[in-house]
């Protein structure tokens, strides 16, 4: 540090109150900003598609689980596979988000 306050190669900046707002430059200077109806109008078939998916997920859970309703070992292995494989969707879904 040089004398004086002054660093090397250093930029430096006036002082400026806590209180005053920050000058933000143009966040999108190019103006390629999505606005919701647009990017709405995009992904609108895509939350259909998962929709549908989840959808059909409920009901053959619903009529696997169905078919065996007289069996309590049955229902009990059965539970015991939906339980395993939603540990399992999760935990892919974690290790997704933490490499990403």
């Amino acid at each position: 540090m040089l004398l004086g306050g002054l660093s090397d190669g250093c930029d430096v900046a006036a002082a400026a109150l806590a209180t005053d707002p920050m000058p933000y430059p143009d966040i999108d200077p190019n103006h390629i900003a999505e606005h919701v109806i647009p990017s709405f109008l995009k992904v609108w078939p895509v939350w259909l598609l998962w929709a549908g998916l989840s959808l059909l997920g409920l009901v053959a859970g619903h009529l696997w689980l169905a078919s065996s309703v007289g069996d309590a070992a049955a229902t009990a292995r059965k539970w015991s596979w939906i339980t395993r494989g939603l540990f399992l969707l999760i935990a892919v879904f974690w290790i997704t988000l933490f490499v990403h």
